[in-house]
């Protein structure tokens, strides 16, 4: 139940009350009925508000006078208590930040309690990149995330810049997906500005489909890779670098916790493409087929070693070495069962040569003689 709804309900309650004045025994009825509505009102408004910077509040105590006072938040939402110690409440309800400082006074924080001194009337104006541009009524705050829904942002609203101007005259830039619970309220001002940058993320070099995307908010590096059709096999994904304005994001990497970075809007990924000459390609029954990175005096073992070994059903004796660049001899094959790493026999690779492990296939064996042995069929005697 709202506010609203609550002040509503006092209102018949009221007027019910007054019809049956003349009953004497009704009237004890009627102001107990008024105080249980009057503070279940004041308890759901408290619970609808959350605090703001700069927001004027009043706390009281009774158990000491020496700890009712005025004050005013800071621009962090610091509370100075009387013992000279600040209290940051942040954007807890009034509920939540009279047990903050129930909490932060100890034992003599005897019946704590916080009021709201800021205006909670009138109406929300909203402008700017939206569909409906207007005004609502206020009796009650509302979270920055309900006051949108109305508005409706439009394509090109930026919503990490809201800017809010308070009725009191300060000002605040929301970042509307980080602080969708700002507290709006009434006389405040919501200005959603255009957006100064393509509403879009980059991701450039080794991925299926490189190119500009539409920046979905809270998606992942991961997820952007996906979109592009994943890394190529020439991509490298160990050097992956993330670009945002003119600063590198070095949380951002091919790792499990890297590939969770959220991305921005205006982002931009680079993934490396490894060049001819830097490296082998190891294709087949591998564990990880792809690129290896070549070194000098490199051998098949180790390539197929750099891959992760081969995999169950390889052709172990028909490994085949194909050179991609000067010929050199041309393909060869080579039964790698009988290799020993670094060995005279393990040949050396050279650089951008293409190692295929292939299926192991059963061979037949033929009969010369062109004889078929006739075999009975199953059951016969």
């Amino acid at each position: 139940m709202t506010c609203a709804a609550v002040a509503q309900s006092v209102e018949h309650s009221t007027e019910n009350a007054r019809v049956a004045g003349s009953n004497p025994a009704c009237g004890t009825t009627r102001h107990i009925l008024l105080f249980a509505l009057l503070c279940l009102s004041i308890s759901l408004c408290a619970q609808e508000l959350r605090l703001r910077p700069f927001d004027r509040v009043r706390v009281t105590s009774t158990g000491s006078r020496a700890l009712s006072f005025e004050a005013t938040l800071g621009s962090d939402t610091g509370l100075l208590l009387p013992q000279g110690r600040t209290l940051f409440l942040g954007t807890a309800t009034l509920e939540d930040a009279a047990d903050l400082i129930r909490r932060a006074l100890g034992g003599a924080s005897e019946g704590i309690g916080i009021t709201f001194l800021g205006n909670r009337s009138g109406e929300a104006t909203f402008r700017g990149a939206v569909n409906h541009a207007g005004s609502i009524g206020m009796p009650a705050p509302r979270s920055l995330a309900d006051i949108l829904k109305i508005a409706e942002p439009t394509e090109f609203a930026d919503l990490n810049g809201i800017i809010v101007i308070a009725a009191e005259g300060n000002v605040f830039r929301v970042d509307s997906e980080v602080q969708p619970k700002f507290s709006i309220r009434g006389g405040d001002q919501i200005l959603v500005p255009q957006l100064s940058q393509a509403n879009e993320v980059l991701i450039l070099g080794g991925v299926a489909k490189p190119g500009s995307f539409k920046f979905m908010p809270g998606e992942t590096l991961e997820k952007l890779v996906d979109r592009a059709g994943g890394i190529t096999g020439h991509g490298v994904p160990t050097e992956l670098t993330l670009v945002r304005g003119s600063d590198l994001v070095k949380e951002a990497a091919w790792t499990e916790a890297g590939k969770k970075t959220i991305l921005k809007r205006g982002d931009i990924v680079r993934i490396p493409l490894v060049e001819n000459g830097r490296y082998i390609t190891v294709l087949g029954y591998v564990k990880t087929p792809g690129l290896v990175p070549f070194k000098a005096g490199m051998t098949l073992m180790e390539a197929l070693e750099a891959a992760g070994g081969t995999t169950v059903g390889a052709g172990l004796g028909q490994v085949e070495v194909r050179k991609v660049f000067g010929g050199l001899g041309g393909n060869k094959k080579f039964d790698v069962s009988t290799l020993r790493k670094r060995s005279a026999r393990d040949p050396q690779l050279q650089a951008a040569d293409v190692v295929f492990v292939p299926a192991f296939v059963f061979s037949q064996t033929g009969i010369k003689s062109g004889f078929r042995p006739v075999v009975p069929p199953r059951g016969a005697r």
